[in-house]
């Protein structure tokens, strides 16, 4: 192979990347185009199933959102399967669920006992922990 004639700026992938009229200089200066504030403090969700999760978890008002987004950039940064990101995410809903029900209203607040009584709740039901 011939690398003498191999270039990165007729790279396919380049032009992805780099919008036709921008030089390689000044392509990281102005590409991708800045946020505007209000963008800039929401955190990008690439993944339609980390979505679902937090469209449910606001329908259903509970509370630890923050939590729960951070954790779920985290399994798609790690490249999990969409099917581990959707079952991830409900059971933390079950969870967030039980823990209104018996009057937790914040995450700080947990204790041992209340992932035990999750914990024999769902084996109750007949399901895994």
């Amino acid at each position: 192979m011939n690398l003498e004639y191999v270039s990165v700026e007729n790279s396919k992938y380049h032009r992805k990347y780099c919008p036709p009229g921008l030089d390689k200089s000044t392509a990281s200066l102005t590409y991708p185009p800045p946020l505007r504030q209000a963008e800039a403090d929401e955190p990008r969700v690439a993944n339609p199933e980390i979505d679902r999760v937090l469209q449910r978890l606001s329908d259903k008002g509970l509370g630890g959102e923050t939590h729960v987004i951070q954790y779920l950039l985290y399994l798609h940064r790690r490249n999990c399967r969409p099917n581990t990101i959707r079952s991830n995410g409900s059971t933390i809903i079950l969870f967030l669920t039980f823990l209104t029900f018996i009057g937790r209203n914040h995450l700080e607040s947990i204790t041992r006992e209340d992932f035990s009584a999750f914990i024999e709740r769902e084996q109750d039901r007949e399901k895994r922990p």
